[in-house]
C-alpha cells in the first residue's frame, strides 16, 4: 500500500489556500501542483519525479475543487464536537439505527398444504408422500448433484451426496400449486427474512428438484447467486418419511438447527435463509427425503426499499461525515489527530464478487447504503463496495488426530460420522495477521481494482471482532517432529468503503482503481470536463501506460487543452513511439494545437518509431494539412523535408511494408544519388530476405516505367551490385554448403531449407524482372547449371522443372551424364518416376525441336525393378491391373514398356488374389478380352471363397447387363456355371445369420440383382421357400413377410408355420400381432386359396397355441395402488384397485384374443391356467381376487355377459376358493389375540413390546428413557393399528400403546368377510348372480353364507366339478385341487394378518402410509391393511 501523503504544515497550508482563494487565475491543475510543491517542504526522488507531480496536483487540484464546490464549507469553523475519533464516531453511527427487524433464516410446517402432483418427464407422476418403491425409480431419472468449489462445479460425494433434476423436466399438474407457493409461502419467507413487499413481490423460480436417500447429505456452505437479483433460497420438503436430515444454520456467531424428520411422512416444510447465510444437511439416517429448492429474486431495479424510523442515524451520520469533511480540510481533527484517508465498515451480509453491486443490496445493508450515498454525495465524499479478506496465522493447540477442512466442512482421520460437535484443533497464538481489501463496486456500480493492502486501522470493527466470528476457511498443517502444527484462519467480508473527495484520486489509486478511471475516460462525450472527469484524468496518469495515454489524449483533445495533452505525452512517454499514440491521435492533435504545441511530439516519434513506412507516413500525413483551408500553424516546408531525409539515412530494419515509401521518397529527394549512396548501403548491412529484394526491384521498375525525369536512370549496375554476392552466395552455398560464405547464415538455412523446384522458381522469378538486364541473366543460367548438378531430395514438384530445365540447357547428355545418377542415388518411388516418365514423353511430344529424344532406353533399365516391386507388393487385383494399364499409358509407342505390361498382364491373370468388390470391373474388362475368364479363372477362385453380397452383387448385375449388351462374350451356360459357382457358399452364408430379417434382406438384394435371369430367379425364389420353412425365433419384422406367405399358400400356415411358431416358442406380443393380422385379413385371404372354415380353424389354432404358450405366474405381494388426485392420503379397496402387474395384463390379454378371434370356448383354458397357480392363500389375495374385476372389464368392454360360459364358471369357482381357501371358517368372537403387526427392530426394548402387543391386553405401557422411547414409537408409526401416546407421570415417562380391535383374529375375519360380499358384488347385479349360481346347489343364497361364515355342503365340490367338465375338466380338476389346499390351511393354521413374515419372525414393514393428523404427540392409526 502506498505510504499515506503527510498533510501540509499549518502555515503552507493557509498561505496555499489564500493564494487560490483570492486568484482565480491559479485554476491550471500544474500550476497548483507547484504551488502546492513550493509550500509543501522536503524534495523528492528524481525518478519518481514524474509520478509523484501527477499525483500532488491531482490532490491539489483536487483540494480546490472542493472549495470551489463549497468554499463556505470547506472554511466552515462551527463543527460539532464529536467527542471521540472520526473512526468511532462514524462505527457508533452506522451500528445505531440500522438494525434489521427481519431474520437470516426461518423454517414454517404446513399440515394442510396443497400436493402439486408433481410430473416428471419419462417418469410419470410422483405419489406422495413418497414410497421406498416410488423413491427408487425417481432416483434412476436423477442425477448426482455437483456443488461449486472456488470458480470450478465438481461432483464429490463425500462434500455433498445428493440427486438433483432440472426444472425443464418437471411439472406440477395441480394448478393450485404455484399460486400457494407465491401466495402463502412466498409472503412468509419475506416476512421472516424482512423483506419489505409492498412495493414489489420478489420472484421465485424453481431450481432443482432434490432427493436425499440414507447416507445423503451436504457439507456446510453458502449458496452461489445462480441468477442476476437472486438473495435467499427456499427449500420446501414434500411428505416423504425420512429420519435424520437435520439443516444446520450459521451467521457469524448466529446458529440455528431445523429438523422437519417427525412430521415429513404427513406434512410440508419449507426452510429459507438468505444466500450468504452457511448451512448445512446432516446425513439422512433413514428413508428419502425429497424436496424442491427455488431461488428467490429481486423483482424491483433498486435495492430492497430502506426500513424505516432512520432519521436520527441519518443525523448522526450527517454529523460525522460534517466532521471528517472539516478536519480533512484543516488536516486534524478535533482531538489533532491527522483524519483518516479512507475507513472500511463491514456489512451484515456477505456478497459473492458477481452480485456485489448497490442495486443487489439486502436488507439493513441496504437501507445504510441508500441513506450513506445521498449524504455523501451532499458532503463531498465518495462510497464503494469492496471485498475483505482477513488471515490469522499462528500455531495450533492439537487435540485429536490429524484433520482436514474443505471451505466450511471437516473430514477427520477417525471414523467418518461420529457425533463429536468440539473442535480438535485451535489457535493457541496468533503470529501474524494480513488484511486486504478488493475494490468491487465504484460509486456508479462499476466494477474496478484489484486486492490491496487495507491498514486494520483503517477498518471500523472492535479490536477482539475477529476473535468472536468463526473462520470462513482454514488450512492446518498437522503435528510434525517437535513442533506445534501450524493453523491459518481465514474470514472473508464485504466492506462498505468511504472516503472524501479530496483523497479519491490517491484512494482509488492505492485500491487499484486506475484500469476504472480510462475504461471511464474513454466513454467521455462531454465537451467540457466534470470535476469527477478530472479527477479521473489523474487517476489514470498516476501510473504511465499506453492504455492512459490514449485515453488521456483523446479527452484532451475533446476538451482542447494543450497542457493535458503535454501531460499525457511526458508521463506516458508518448515520444518513444508512433504505435503509443498512433498516427491519428497526432495528426489530430497537430490540427486541434498547430505545429508549435506538437512539434517537440513529431521530433521524438519520428527519431525513435521503428517503422519506416509509419514514420513516413506521418509526414505525408503533416504534409497534407499544410494548405490555406486549414486554419492551423503548418509546418514548414523545409521541417517535412529535413525530416524525410533523416528517416532515409536512418532506416530502421525494413520490412516488405517499407520498400515502396523508402523507393518513393528516395525518388522524391534526388532520385539514383539517394538509392546508391542512402539507401543501398543500409539495405546491404541488413541482409535483407530475397523477397525484399525482388520487391524493391520491381518498386523501381515501377517507378521508372512512369517517370519522365529519368530520376533513376542507372539503377540496374549498383543494384546488381548489391543482390549480386547474396545470389552467387545461394549458389556457391547449394553446391558445396561447406563452403567459405559464412557472412550470408540467413540465406544460407534459407536455401537449404528449399526444394529444387523453389530454387528453380526463384531463379525465374529474378530473369522475369528485369529480362533485358545482361547482367541477370548471365547470373540466372548458371545458376540453374549449378542446380541441375546438385540436386536435392527431389520431390514430385521437382519433376516439371527439371525436365524443362535439362531441356533447355543441355538435353539427352545432360539427362544421362549429369541428372540420372542423381536421381537413382535419391531411391525415389514410383509415383515420383512415373511422373517422371509422363514430363518426358511430354517433352517428347513437342516434335523435332525436343532435345530428349531417346529417353525410353535410357529410363526402362532404371525403372523396371521399381515397377516389379510395386506390382509384387500389390494385393488388390484392381491394383495391379490398373499399374499394368498406367505404364502402358504413358508410353505406348515404347516397345520396352509395351512388352513388359504384356508379359504382367498375363501373371495377374494367372496369379488372382481374393476378390473385392472394386475388382468387378476389371473382371468384366478381362471377361471381354477373354472368353473363358469366367468358366477357367474367376469362378472356381470365387467356389472356395465365402460368399461376400459386395462382391457377388455386383458381379452378377455386370454379367447380367453383360448378357443383354454383349453375349458373344459370355459362355452359353454362364447361368449354370454362376449357380454352381455361387451355391455352395450361399447356402453357408444364408445359415450363419441368427434372425429372419437378416436374411430375408439378403435375398431380396440377389433376387434383385437377378431379376430377368429366369434360371438364376428361379433358383433365388427356392431359397426364399427354403428360408420360410427353416424360421428362426420371428419378431414384428417378420410380419408382413409371414402375412405374405400365408395369403399366397394356404397350406403353409396350418403345415410349417404353426408347428415351427410351437417349437420355437414365441412371446405374447407377437402371437397378439399376428393373430390380429391374420384375423383382420381373413376376408382377403378367402379370395385367394383359403376356405372360410380353414381361416377360423388356423385362428383358433393359433389362439389355443398362443395360451398354450403363455406363463402365468401368481403375485404373492399386492399391488400398490396410485394415490388418489390432490390428497396426500393413500386407500386400499379390493374394488377399487388397479393391477398393472404382468399376471393381469396377460390374462386380459389372452381373453381379448379368445373373445375378439370368436374363439370364447378358449377362455377356459386361461382360467385354468390362473386357478393352477392360485394355490395358497397368498396367490389367491394378490391374483385370483384383484382379477375379478378386471375380467368384468374385459367382457364390459366387448359386451359379454358375465354368466356366458366359460366365464360364469370362472366367476363362480373364484367366489368357491375365496370362501373355502381363504377366509375360512369364522372364529370365535373372543379370538382376540393380535395378529396386528410388530416391531421388525431386534433391539430389546422393541423386543420388550413385541411381547407386550402379543397378549391379549388391549392397551400396554412400556416405560424406559425418552430417547429409547421415540425410537420404539417411531418403529411402530411405520404400521396401522397402534394409537400411542406418552404418560407424562412417573419417572420415566411411558409410552401408552393402544391396540386396535380391528387387527384381532376375529377382527381380521370380519374385515375379509366384508371384502367378500363387495368382491360378489362387483361381478353383477342380482339377476345376473342368481342366473350365475342356480346351477350350484343352495343357489346364490349358498354363496354368501359361505362368506359370512357357513361351512360349504360338500355337494358344492362336486356339483363345481360337474358343471365345469362341460367346458375343461382339466380346469375344474386344478380348481378342487387349490380349492382342497386353501381349506387344509385354514383348518391348520389361523387366519393372518395383512402383512408379510420376514426371516426372522417379524412382520414386513407396510406400504400403507399413516394419516397425518394435527397433533404429533398422539397418532391414530386405522387403516386398512394391504397384504398379509
Amino acid at each position: 500500500m502506498d505510504t499515506p501523503q503527510q498533510p501540509m504544515p499549518e502555515s503552507a497550508r493557509q498561505s496555499f489556500m489564500n493564494t487560490v482563494l483570492n486568484n482565480p487565475g491559479t485554476q491550471n491543475p500544474t500550476t497548483l501542483a507547484t504551488m502546492a510543491q513550493n509550500a509543501t517542504s522536503g524534495e523528492r526522488e528524481e525518478d519518481d519525479k514524474v509520478q509523484a507531480e501527477s499525483i500532488a496536483s491531482a490532490d491539489r487540484s483536487q483540494d480546490k475543487r472542493d472549495i470551489d464546490m463549497d468554499t463556505a464549507s470547506a472554511l466552515e469553523s462551527e463543527v460539532e464536537d464529536l467527542g471521540k475519533p472520526i473512526k468511532d464516531a462514524l462505527q457508533d453511527a452506522m451500528d445505531e439505527g440500522f438494525d434489521f427487524l427481519g431474520t437470516y433464516a426461518v423454517s414454517t410446517v404446513y399440515t394442510s398444504a396443497h400436493n402439486p402432483c408433481l410430473a416428471i418427464d419419462g417418469f410419470g407422476i410422483v405419489g406422495l408422500p413418497l414410497s421406498v418403491p416410488e423413491a427408487l425409480r425417481l432416483r434412476s431419472v436423477c442425477n448426482r448433484a455437483p456443488f461449486g468449489k472456488g470458480q470450478r462445479t465438481v461432483i464429490d460425494t463425500e462434500v455433498r451426496d445428493t440427486w438433483e433434476l432440472d426444472p425443464s423436466s418437471i411439472h406440477f399438474a395441480n394448478p393450485h400449486w404455484e399460486p400457494w407457493v407465491l401466495d402463502t409461502v412466498l409472503r412468509s419467507v419475506c416476512t421472516g427474512l424482512g423483506v419489505a413487499t409492498n412495493a414489489s413481490l420478489p420472484r421465485c423460480e424453481l431450481y432443482k428438484l432434490l432427493l436425499y436417500e440414507t447416507g445423503s447429505h451436504f457439507h456446510a456452505h453458502q449458496d452461489t447467486e445462480k441468477a442476476n437479483g437472486m438473495f435467499a433460497t427456499i427449500v420446501i420438503v414434500l411428505p416423504s418419511q425420512f429420519e435424520g436430515g437435520q439443516v444446520h444454520v450459521s451467521h457469524g456467531v448466529q446458529h440455528k438447527v431445523f429438523d422437519t424428520s417427525a412430521v415429513s411422512a404427513f406434512a410440508t416444510s419449507t426452510l429459507s435463509w438468505y444466500t450468504d447465510v452457511v448451512h448445512e444437511v446432516k446425513p439422512v439416517t433413514s428413508g428419502y427425503r425429497l424436496a424442491l429448492s427455488y431461488n428467490v429474486i429481486h423483482a424491483a431495479p433498486s435495492p430492497v426499499p430502506r426500513l424505516p424510523g432512520l432519521d436520527a442515524p441519518m443525523q448522526a451520520l450527517e454529523r460525522v461525515l460534517r466532521a471528517w469533511r472539516h478536519a480533512d480540510h484543516i488536516g486534524a481533527d478535533s482531538g489533532g489527530e491527522p483524519p483518516p484517508e479512507k475507513l472500511a465498515h463491514i456489512l451484515h451480509h456477505q456478497y459473492s464478487h458477481a452480485n456485489l453491486s448497490f442495486h443487489q443490496l439486502k436488507g439493513s445493508d441496504a437501507a445504510l447504503v441508500l441513506g450513506l450515498r445521498d449524504i455523501s454525495d451532499r458532503l463531498g465524499f465518495r462510497v464503494a463496495l469492496g471485498s475483505l479478506s482477513y488471515k490469522e496465522y499462528g500455531h495450533a493447540e492439537d487435540h485429536g488426530p490429524p484433520r482436514r477442512r474443505y471451505g466450511r466442512g471437516y473430514y477427520d482421520s477417525s471414523d467418518y460420522g461420529e457425533d463429536d460437535d468440539e473442535d480438535d484443533v485451535t489457535m493457541a497464538a496468533v503470529e501474524e495477521t494480513e488484511c486486504s481489501v478488493q475494490l468491487i463496486s465504484g460509486p456508479n456500480g462499476e466494477h474496478l481494482g484489484d486486492k490491496q493492502t487495507l491498514d486494520i486501522e483503517e477498518l471500523m470493527a472492535d479490536e477482539d471482532y475477529f476473535n468472536n466470528e468463526s473462520p470462513d476457511d482454514e488450512e492446518y498443517e498437522g503435528y510434525q517432529g517437535n513442533g506445534a502444527g501450524s493453523l491459518e484462519y481465514f474470514y472473508h467480508r464485504t466492506v462498505l468503503l468511504i472516503w472524501p473527495e479530496s483523497k479519491n484520486i490517491s484512494v482509488v489509486t492505492s485500491l487499484g482503481g486506475r484500469e476504472a478511471a480510462i475504461a471511464s475516460l474513454s466513454s467521455v462525450v462531454s465537451a467540457t470536463p466534470t470535476s469527477s472527469e478530472l479527477g479521473m484524468v489523474d487517476v489514470a496518469l498516476s501510473v504511465p501506460s499506453q492504455s492512459a495515454a490514449r485515453a488521456v489524449a483523446d479527452v484532451a483533445l475533446r476538451w482542447h487543452d494543450p497542457d493535458m495533452w503535454r501531460r499525457a505525452v511526458s508521463t506516458c512517454r508518448a515520444g518513444s513511439n508512433i504505435d503509443i499514440l498512433e498516427e491519428t491521435r497526432l495528426v489530430n492533435a497537430y490540427r486541434a494545437f498547430g505545429f508549435q504545441v506538437v512539434s517537440a511530439t513529431l521530433e521524438h516519434v519520428l527519431a525513435n518509431s521503428t517503422s519506416t513506412a509509419a514514420r513516413l507516413k506521418l509526414i505525408d500525413a503533416i504534409q497534407a494539412l499544410n494548405h490555406p483551408t486549414e486554419p492551423i500553424a503548418h509546418a514548414p516546408d523545409s521541417w517535412i523535408t529535413a525530416k524525410r531525409a533523416q528517416v532515409l539515412s536512418t532506416l530502421k530494419k525494413p520490412d516488405v511494408n517499407d520498400v515502396l515509401p523508402i523507393v518513393s521518397t528516395a525518388w522524391s529527394l534526388g532520385g539514383l544519388g539517394q538509392l546508391r549512396d542512402v539507401v543501398l548501403p543500409q539495405l546491404i548491412a541488413y541482409y535483407l530476405h530475397p523477397d525484399l529484394w525482388k520487391s524493391l526491384i520491381r518498386e523501381i521498375q515501377q517507378i521508372e516505367s512512369s517517370d519522365n525525369d529519368s530520376r533513376f536512370d542507372g539503377w540496374v549496375q549498383p543494384v546488381f551490385e548489391a543482390v549480386k554476392p547474396m545470389y552467387e552466395a545461394f549458389n556457391v552455398i547449394f553446391i558445396s554448403p561447406q563452403s567459405h560464405c559464412a557472412l550470408f547464415s540467413f540465406e544460407r538455412s534459407l536455401l537449404l531449407t528449399s526444394s529444387n523446384a523453389a530454387c528453380f522458381k526463384f531463379i525465374n522469378q529474378i530473369a522475369s524482372l528485369v529480362p533485358s538486364q545482361i547482367q541477370f541473366m548471365q547470373w540466372c543460367a548458371h545458376a540453374r547449371a549449378a542446380l541441375l548438378a546438385s540436386l536435392k531430395a527431389p520431390s514430385l514438384s521437382d519433376v516439371a522443372p527439371i525436365v524443362s530445365n535439362v531441356h533447355d540447357l543441355g538435353g539427352l547428355p545432360l539427362l544421362r551424364d549429369v541428372v540420372l545418377l542423381q536421381l537413382k542415388a535419391h531411391n525415389l518411388p514410383y509415383d515420383w518416376w512415373k511422373a517422371m516418365l509422363r514430363e518426358l514423353q511430354h517433352a517428347e511430344s513437342l516434335g523435332s525441336e525436343c532435345r530428349l529424344h531417346g529417353w525410353a532406353d535410357l529410363l526402362f533399365p532404371v525403372v523396371k525393378p521399381i515397377f516389379e516391386q510395386v506390382l509384387s507388393e500389390t494385393t488388390l487385383n484392381v491394383g495391379r491391373f490398373r499399374l499394368i494399364e498406367e505404364v502402358e499409358k504413358i508410353a505406348p509407342s515404347k516397345a520396352l514398356f509395351r512388352d513388359w505390361c504384356t508379359e504382367r498382364r498375363q501373371w495377374a491373370l494367372e496369379s488372382l488374389t481374393a476378390p473385392s468388390y472394386a475388382d468387378v470391373p476389371v473382371f468384366v474388362q478381362l471377361q471381354r478380352r477373354q472368353q473363358n475368364f469366367l468358366s477357367d479363372v474367376l469362378l472356381p477362385k470365387l467356389r472356395t471363397a465365402q460368399f461376400t453380397p459386395d462382391l457377388w452383387l455386383p458381379l452378377l448385375e455386370e454379367l447380367c447387363l453383360l448378357s443383354t449388351t454383349a453375349e458373344e462374350t459370355l459362355p452359353q451356360d454362364w447361368k449354370q456355371l454362376v449357380l454352381d459357382g455361387m451355391s455352395g457358399p450361399l447356402h453357408k452364408f444364408i445359415a450363419a445369420f441368427a434372425t429372419n430379417e437378416e436374411r430375408f434382406v439378403q435375398l431380396d438384394s440377389l433376387a434383385r440383382s437377378v431379376s430377368g435371369q429366369a434360371v438364376l430367379a428361379d433358383f433365388v425364389r427356392d431359397q426364399q421357400c427354403a428360408a420360410l420353412h427353416d424360421l428362426r425365433r420371428p419378431t414384428s419384422q417378420d410380419m408382413d413377410r409371414l402375412i405374405r406367405a400365408l395369403a399366397n399358400d394356404s397350406s403353409y400356415g396350418p403345415t410349417s408355420l404353426l408347428p415351427q411358431l410351437t417349437k420355437l416358442g414365441c412371446p405374447l406380443d407377437f402371437w397378439k400381432e399376428l393373430i390380429r393380422n391374420v384375423h383382420s385379413r381373413a376376408t382377403s385371404f378367402v379370395k385367394l386359396d383359403w376356405t372360410s372354415d380353414g381361416v377360423n380353424t388356423f385362428i383358433g389354432s393359433l389362439v389355443k397355441a398362443a395360451i398354450d404358450q403363455t406363463s402365468i405366474t401368481a403375485n404373492l405381494k399386492p399391488i400398490p395402488p396410485p394415490a388418489p388426485a390432490y390428497s396426500y392420503l393413500r386407500t386400499y379397496s379390493t374394488s377399487t384397485a388397479s393391477p398393472t402387474s404382468t399376471v393381469f395384463t396377460t390374462v386380459k390379454e389372452l381373453l381379448t384374443l379368445c373373445i375378439e378371434t370368436g374363439n370364447k370356448n378358449l377362455a377356459s383354458d386361461v382360467f385354468q391356467k390362473v386357478f393352477a397357480v392360485c394355490r395358497n392363500k397368498l396367490s389367491v389375495e394378490h391374483t385370483l381376487v384383484p382379477l375379478l374385476p378386471e375380467v368384468r372389464s374385459v367382457l364390459k368392454s366387448h359386451h359379454v355377459s358375465p354368466d356366458v360360459s366359460p366365464f360364469d364358471d370362472f366367476f363362480r369357482q373364484a367366489m368357491t376358493a375365496y370362501a373355502v381357501g381363504f377366509l375360512g371358517p369364522k372364529p370365535s368372537n373372543r379370538a382376540i389375540s393380535w395378529k396386528g403387526a410388530l416391531s421388525p427392530c431386534a433391539c430389546a426394548d422393541c423386543q420388550k413390546v413385541n411381547t407386550l402387543l402379543s397378549s391379549s391386553n388391549p392397551e400396554v405401557t412400556l416405560r424406559v428413557p425418552e430417547k429409547r422411547r421415540n425410537h420404539v414409537q417411531a418403529e411402530l408409526s411405520r404400521f396401522p393399528g397402534f394409537t400411542m401416546t406418552t404418560i407424562r407421570t412417573g419417572s420415566p415417562y411411558g409410552l401408552h400403546i393402544k391396540k386396535s380391535p380391528t387387527f384381532t383374529e376375529i377382527g381380521v375375519w370380519k374385515m375379509r368377510s366384508a371384502d367378500g360380499i363387495r368382491l360378489l358384488g362387483t361381478i353383477g347385479d342380482e339377476a345376473t348372480l342368481q342366473k350365475m349360481w342356480s346351477v350350484q346347489p343352495g343357489g346364490l343364497e349358498m354363496m354368501r353364507k359361505a362368506l359370512l361364515g357357513e361351512p360349504l355342503p360338500p355337494a358344492v365340490g362336486d356339483s363345481i366339478a360337474a358343471a365345469s367338465s362341460a367346458t375343461s375338466t382339466s380346469a375344474a380338476v386344478s380348481v378342487a385341487a387349490a380349492t382342497t389346499a386353501l381349506h387344509q390351511r385354514n383348518i391348520t393354521g389361523a387366519p393372518g394378518l395383512h402383512h408379510s413374515t420376514s426371516a426372522g419372525g417379524t412382520p414386513a414393514p407396510s406400504m400403507v402410509p399413516q394419516k397425518r393428523k394435527n397433533i404429533v404427540t398422539q397418532v391414530d392409526i386405522d387403516l386398512t391393511l394391504e397384504d398379509d
